[in-house]
Formats: structure tokens, sequence, C-alpha cells
């Protein structure tokens, strides 16, 4: 069974026209005032916040509460010789954090030592096994990244041992607090921070940030670059200052010195000045990733600190070698799956799956790849005799960590956010689980069309994209989470030529035609229309097709090439 065919086709949904106020106000193209009005701009100085990723527009990292608190106590710990532990996570937001605040304490004069947690045997978040060991390695100072802020048992723990713990964490809180130390995010109610968005790694540059703000020192290149990697792989908000962490962070990533990366570049097949917003999501956060779903993190963060390109490269290979296994085991899984989830989802709103033979590193993914066929939110656990790991991911019209938040009594952890969570729960709990999660999905998406939905920027033939134009629309990029790369309706489109491509055909490499003019186009995870006669030699094939305008580099020669969100026959 191959997935990718049976993706349901979206409902296309063209955006309002932009009104004449606001072309006057934007004093701009009708097409560019467009874009911008479809994504909440009307007026010259939003564009200017939006345009603006320079140092300047990161703020100030003192209007955390606590940050003062947190940034006397690391430089005394590095003046009085102490050994710092960074906690981090396993997945790239995690890694990239950790790597992130140790090499800048190193660099600061500080002795750092940095513990990830292991996916399945210790679970997201500080545990007490961890504690005790780096008590044992001599910390007398805890920072955690992008988790901590429910450990409230493990903190007092922690303390117990002598050990200061500073919190630094985007998740939201439970009741309360842990009795830490300082806690950083900008998730607490008394925050004055203006931007509540930060990831893991983007509240750990905003630590170093400001112990560099007090030393009066530039925060490193690398910083950057480890901040954008994080940033964009957690799926945050493109907005903001994660817009600008992203785009300063990327530009580093293009001329970037670190081993470790330019070592997962090779066998990713690409180079650094190839790299765009959509390399992260696509290219290096899957690889970053394979290492805590398969074995253990700590071989990514290895990678990231190599000291050379002969380290590099053998951690290269055994990241790209999990990445392989982990691709191949999601493929097995999910094609075992879509017959269960078929039966649950002709009688229930929410897909749960349970089973032995279900990995947990990697049931995140298959819940993923669920949700997306069926336009369904997904639950998928893996049982390992009293207890079961699982994780899901939603949709837009249900809020999956709130939905958990409402059977809190039912696990022994849980967390995440409304579109990807996960729990930690005994297996005698799972039916009363799945009851639950029912009954609050079946409520909420009663009378709800699910289908999933595609919008559109505006009706533009693909010569209208060119120039000016284009250099616009590259201007806005990155493009992420609720900031999308602009697509765009072309209707009476004809096909003259159609090659599969990929490992099972699952994408196409495709010639166009419009207005005399034929153009390249490729189609990921996509398949031809139902019904429309294959286009043959001189017989071409009509479409209407939304569109990405991109470039195509290959062989040292960049050409115009659309990428195809979406296609069918004329009018449809």
């Amino acid at each position: 069974m191959t997935l990718e065919g049976s993706i349901p086709r979206p409902r296309w949904t063209l955006a309002l026209p932009v009104p004449d106020d606001v072309v006057a106000a934007l004093d701009m193209p009708r097409l560019w005032a467009q874009v911008l009005y479809n994504r909440g701009i009307q007026d010259p100085e939003s564009v200017r916040d939006l345009l603006d990723a320079s140092h300047d527009a990161l703020h100030d990292p003192f209007l955390f509460d606590d940050m003062d608190i947190a940034v006397r106590r690391v430089l005394q710990a590095i003046r009085d010789g102490e050994t710092i532990a960074v906690f981090g996570d396993f997945d790239t937001d995690g890694v990239t954090a950790t790597v992130l605040l140790y090499e800048a304490l190193n660099d600061l004069g500080g002795t750092a030592i940095a513990h990830i947690p292991h996916r399945v045997r210790d679970g997201h978040g500080l545990n007490i096994d961890a504690i005790n060991d780096m008590r044992g390695r001599g910390a007398t100072l805890v920072i955690t990244v992008d988790c901590g802020i429910t450990s409230v048992e493990e903190v007092r723990v922690a303390k117990e041992l002598g050990m200061d713990v500073i919190l630094t964490d985007h998740h939201a809180p439970l009741t309360g607090l842990p009795d830490a130390y300082a806690v950083v995010t900008p998730r607490r109610a008394v925050d004055a921070y203006p931007f509540p968005f930060l990831t893991g790694v983007g509240i750990a540059f905003k630590l170093v940030q400001a112990l560099h703000q007090i030393q009066e020192t530039e925060v490193s290149e690398g910083a950057l670059e480890l901040a954008a990697l994080g940033t964009v792989a957690d799926m945050a908000p493109l907005l903001g200052e994660n817009r600008t962490l992203a785009t300063l962070g990327l530009a580093g990533l293009r001329k970037t010195k670190r081993p470790g990366m330019l070592a997962l570049l090779e066998v990713a097949h690409t180079t650094s000045d190839a790299l765009d917003h959509e390399s992260i999501p696509f290219v290096i956060a899957p690889r970053l990733n394979a290492t805590g779903r398969m074995d253990t993190a700590d071989l990514s963060f290895d990678l990231l600190t190599a000291p050379d390109m002969d380290t590099a490269r053998v951690l290269a290979a055994q990241v790209e070698a999990l990445n392989q296994q982990r691709r191949e085991l999601t493929g097995t899984l999910v094609d075992e799956g879509v017959d269960q989830a078929s039966l649950q989802v002709e009688s229930e709103s929410l897909i749960f799956l349970s089973s032995e033979d279900y990995e947990p590193g990697v049931s995140g993914l298959v819940a993923g790849r669920l949700a997306e066929r069926f336009y369904r939110p997904a639950i998928v656990v893996s049982i390992d005799g009293d207890i079961a790991r699982a994780s899901g991911r939603s949709i837009p019209e249900f809020n999956l960590s709130e939905a958990l938040a409402e059977c809190e009594e039912l696990f022994n952890r849980f967390g995440g956010h409304p579109a990807a969570a996960g729990f930690v729960a005994d297996t005698s709990n799972l039916e009363a689980i799945k009851e639950r999660l029912q009954a609050m999905a079946t409520e909420q998406l009663q009378g709800i069309a699910l289908e999933p939905k595609l919008h559109i920027d505006a009706e533009v033939d693909f010569k209208d994209v060119l120039g000016e134009t284009y250099k616009f629309l590259r201007s806005l990029a990155p493009f992420g989470q609720e900031h999308t790369a602009p697509a765009f309706l072309a209707r009476n489109v004809g096909v003259t030529d159609l090659r599969q491509m990929g490992s099972d055909g699952q994408h196409m490499r495709l010639t166009l035609r419009q207005s005399g003019a034929k153009w390249d186009a490729v189609a990921f995870n996509q398949r031809w229309p139902d019904g429309l006669p294959m286009p043959e030699a001189g017989n071409p094939s009509a479409l209407d097709v939304v569109y990405i305008p991109g470039i195509n580099n290959f062989n040292d020669r960049s050409t115009m090439q659309f990428r195809l969100l979406a296609m069918r026959p004329l009018e449809a």
C-alpha cells in the first residue's frame, strides 16, 4: 500500500481580495499587497517589522522574569569554577538547545557538562536517575533547556542533593511552578516578555544573549545557527523573534564551519550554500531526530560538537544509518496502521491505535501520517508490559494538549502542544483514556467538515510571478508555521510531459504550458487526478494547479521551477 496515493485532496480556498485602501496604504503592486494582506499586514510599519531581521530586532533578554536571577547565578558558577550541568531533550529543539548552552558556557570560561535523556528509558523532562548522575559528576548547578517546567518533585530532589536548578522551558506549566532557583519562561502569567512563542532553543539563546550582554561580548554565529535549527524544526510560529532567529541563523548556516553540520549535509547530498527554510524540516531535523527515535540523542549532540571533519564524518554516517532505519520502520508501521484506522474513522472522530509492535521512537511519526491521511486527530500507543507510551498528532480543529490535560489523572506524565502531544500511562488505564479522548473529539468535532484546506493567496499566471515580483516574494522568506510561502492558483495549464520520481514513483516531474510558454514543475507525494487522461505527445492534458514559485539550482544553472501543491481538472 502506498500511503501518499491515498491522502485526501484538500478543499481549495481563495483569499478575499485586498481592499483598495490597503493597497494605497502599502503603496505597492496589488499582488504584493494581496500577499501581505493575507498575512495580516496592512500598513507600512507592519511591513518593516516583518522584514526587519537584524540583531536590533531581538528583544532585551532581561525582560524575562527571573532572567537577572539566572544570569547572576550562572556567572557566580563560572567565577567559582563550579560544574554546570545542561539538561536537555531528545528532539532537534532540545538537542540544539543543549549544544548551544553547553558551548556558550564553556566559551565564557565555565565548566559545563551535558545530559540528554533517553526517549524510552527516561522520557521527557528531568528524572531522578539523571539528577543523581549529574550530582555524581560534580554538578552544583543544573540548567534545563526545553523541559523542566512540570518537574516539581525532581527539582525538590536536586535541591536536597545540594544543586541549584535554573529552568528554561517554553512548555506550559501544570498547576504550579517547581521551586527552582530561577524559572525563565514566557509562559508565566507575571512575565512581561513581549514574544511568547519562543522554542526551547530560543529561550536558551536568550539566556546566552543575556550572559554576553553582561560580559559586553558578542553572541557567536554558531549560537544563531543552532537557534535557527531548533526554532524551525519545532514548528514554532515563524513570526516576530522566531523569524529573526531563523533568518540570522540560516544566513550563518550557509557559511557554517561546524564540522558536524558539514558532515551531515554531505550524507544528505547537499551543501551549506544550498540551505533554505525547507532544508531544516526536510533534510536536517529528520536526521538529528532519528538518533533519539532509534537509539540515543547523544549521537546528535556528539555530531554537532564534533571537533573535526574526520570525527564528524564517522558520526554522520551513523546518524544517516539510523535515519534510514527510521524511514523504513515508519513506512512499515504506517502501512499496518492504515487498515486499522480505516475501520475506526467509520464511526469515531479520533484514531487511537495501541500495540506492543509499535516502536515508541516512531509512534509520533506514524500518528502524524495517519492524521494527514484521514484528517483526524491520531494517537499511537506503544505498549511495554504495564507501561504505555503514546504520541499524538492533531488537526487545527482539535487541541490535543488541552484534551490530554482533561485526562491528567489517568497519566503518569504528559505534555506537548496543540498539534503534537503525548503521554505515559499504566496500560490498565488505556481503555479509560481512549473513551475520554473519543468523547471529547466527538463533541468538539461534531458538525465540522473534516477536510484539509489549501489556502490560496491569489489567482496568478506563471509569467506574473517573475522578475521583481519573485524578488519580493523571496524577501518574505524564511517561511514556516503561521507564515507560509505564498501559493497561487493558475488555471487552464497544459501538461505536455510527466515523469514519475522517487523510490516508489510517489513524486512527479512535469512540463507545463501556459500562454505559449513552457515551465518546469515538481509535485511531491501526489497522484495524477482520477479520470483525467495522462498527457501524451501532441495531446496535452489541461489542469488547474496551485503552485509555489521557486528556483531549481542544478549543475551551476538556475531555472524557474514551480512546486505544485495540488492539481485538478479544469473548473473542478
